[in-house]
């Protein structure tokens, strides 16, 4: 496997790390931020450790990790119930 690769693969990883964590064991909507910022973090220090250029774009996805988290989710009485 050729670094590229590999950095792709951890990059993918961080963000669906978070997503998975956001989605599954965090109940509150502040922590599920903070996850997704890591997460992203995370893909972006991967980033700059291969290619080092327009790493700071992959903090664009926190708000889609953190939307992809709380997806269907109801604990945050985000929809009414009739």
């Amino acid at each position: 496997m050729d670094g590229s690769t590999l950095s792709l693969v951890v990059q993918l990883g961080s963000m669906a790390l978070a997503a998975i964590v956001g989605r599954f064991l965090l109940k509150s909507a502040a922590m599920i931020w903070l996850v997704s910022f890591l997460g992203a973090f995370g893909a972006m220090v991967t980033h700059i450790m291969y290619d080092g250029q327009s790493a700071f774009f992959l903090l664009c996805f926190t708000p889609v990790i953190y939307f992809a988290a709380v997806a269907g989710r109801d604990d945050f009485g985000w929809r009414r119930r009739i």
